[in-house]
């Protein structure tokens, strides 16, 4: 059976090696850093997106798309019972996000589905999970949508090195479906004071006017191109070929150290030693003990626990 390397697996390694080991040899992951929680949300945000869109493919009303989305974030708040406040805000954004694009003319054709393809040999396969394939219902076209739950908008100096669409494209071209280009579906979750005000007006217009006594009139609608962004990405072909190229390179990178056993593969790998990398990673007390020739796994026994994400749910870290 070939071995399946994702673009997530690649990027950890290409930053630092110990940390790749850490996260997808042996599977730990944080019991509650601020880099879980980020990946929590994503991974949660994108549950609550793929329950809205089944249910808007199935035929579903705009109130049922809604409620689907909004049920499973509730359900994420019974689960992640530290992060009610991250899930909550989610919950008051996600109306606004369907009062957005409710009547888009896209058509929705896939959720959630699985793609890998060999990318230069028999041997490495690479997998990735689609949020949605959309179908533009003007023009025809098959287009990738691909979801990031971000604090700031991604700009175009940051997409256009990044490989994940290309790859995205270049799988689905070779399982066959002739997709045109992607969107990023880019969903802010920070809190923005316009919105929290208007919010509060909502709940109770007359406290909200006693509260405020200097202001005579309701607070604007929030602008909702500060919350959300969509961005059409497109790669000339020979663009598409050279980020495969260069992902495959890293692909043998992974491949080279799994095939190790695990002693040997920690000795070997590199640390990043850097403070641009290790300064918001999960693993700095691990890697602390390796350098302090203390014992690291008596660390991991207390600070991490096994992710049960396997490589299908590795994409989480591009959320």
């Amino acid at each position: 059976m070939a071995n399946i390397i994702s673009r997530s697996m690649v990027s950890r390694y290409q930053r630092c090696q110990t940390a790749g080991f850490f996260a997808h040899r042996i599977s730990l992951k944080s019991k509650g850093s601020k880099t879980q929680v980020a990946l929590t949300r994503g991974v949660e945000g994108h549950k609550a997106l793929e329950n809205y869109y089944l249910t808007k493919q199935a035929g579903g009303t705009k109130d049922e798309c809604l409620q689907a989305a909004l049920k499973s974030l509730d359900q994420s708040i019974k689960e992640n019972s530290e992060m009610v406040d991250e899930f909550t805000q989610l919950k008051k954004i996600m109306p606004y996000y369907v009062a957005l694009y409710w009547d888009e003319p896209w058509e929705v054709v896939e959720v959630e589905k699985q793609y890998g393809t060999f990318l230069d040999n028999s041997t490495v396969e690479y997998g990735m999970r689609l949020d949605l394939l959309m179908r533009n219902t003007k023009t025809g076209d098959l287009v990738i949508h691909d979801a990031k739950f971000i604090y700031n908008f991604i700009t175009d100096d940051e997409w256009k090195l990044d490989s994940q669409l290309p790859l995205y494209i270049h799988t689905l071209r070779k399982n066959g479906v002739d997709v045109k280009y992607a969107i990023l579906n880019q969903i802010r979750y920070r809190e923005l004071a316009e919105f929290a005000k208007y919010e509060e007006w909502q709940r109770n217009p007359t406290q909200y006017f006693k509260d405020h006594p200097r202001l005579k009139t309701a607070p604007p609608q929030p602008d909702l191109e500060k919350l959300f962004k969509r961005t059409v990405v497109k790669f000339k072909p020979e663009m598409i070929e050279n980020f495969v190229r260069k992902f495959v390179q890293g692909q043998r990178m992974v491949e080279g150290l799994h095939s190790m056993p695990e002693n040997e593969q920690l000795l070997n790998s590199t640390m990043a030693l850097d403070k641009m990398v290790c300064g918001k990673c999960a693993f700095k007390p691990l890697c602390r003990d390796i350098i302090n020739n203390r014992p690291w796994k008596r660390t991991a026994n207390i600070l991490y626990t096994r992710s049960d994400y396997g490589y299908t749910e590795s994409a989480v870290e591009d959320v």
